[in-house]
């Protein structure tokens, strides 16, 4: 009987640790990478194939609603461009389809930056935090990819899907011959 009292405890206690508690040291999310994209902003949708390359630089490419389907925004820190076809256009932040982007730019960068962990019932995780959209939260799958991104103003909601870590460097490797 003594010893039933003295490995309850024992057993009491690995089980707690075994029961999918997430550390409070927030994954590695400055990475290059692609994915799929369902994104809501102010109530405007779309659907697109998304790059980051590395920090504030993203390229989203629209593939859906039609009307600006093949729409490509390229962020790089401050600036931003449209390409549609062949022609492009530095961007007015105002716009929604750049601010959709931004918005998106600005909530994962934060996530990347100083997000803290948070646990979401037993199995995920996620990494929240504030940006310029405001509060923030990034939910992570089983491998530890984003899986969604959210503001807690309802403002943007992203769906990733097809999540794909990329070489650093993707453009270093083109090669311009004249």
């Amino acid at each position: 009987m003594k010893r039933l009292i003295f490995v309850l405890p024992a057993l009491l206690a690995l089980s707690a640790c075994s029961a999918g508690t997430i550390g409070t040291e927030p994954p590695d999310l400055d990475m290059a990478f692609s994915a799929e994209a369902d994104i809501s902003y102010d109530g405007q949708e779309c659907t697109a194939q998304i790059r980051r390359m590395e920090r504030d630089i993203w390229e989203f490419c629209i593939t859906d609603p039609y009307p600006v389907e093949g729409l490509v925004i390229t962020v790089r820190g401050n600036d931003t461009k449209l390409k549609m076809y062949d022609m492009e256009s530095a961007a007015d932040v105002s716009d929604n389809a750049v601010s959709m982007a931004r918005a998106v730019v600005a909530a994962y960068e934060a996530a990347a930056d100083s997000g803290s962990v948070v646990t979401e019932g037993y199995s995920t995780s996620a990494v929240a935090g504030s940006s310029g959209l405001g509060a923030y939260t990034v939910v992570l799958d089983e491998n530890l990819d984003p899986a969604s991104m959210t503001s807690d103003a309802g403002r943007l909601s992203v769906s990733f899907t097809k999540f794909a870590p990329l070489e650093r460097d993707v453009e270093a490797d083109i090669v311009i011959i004249e």
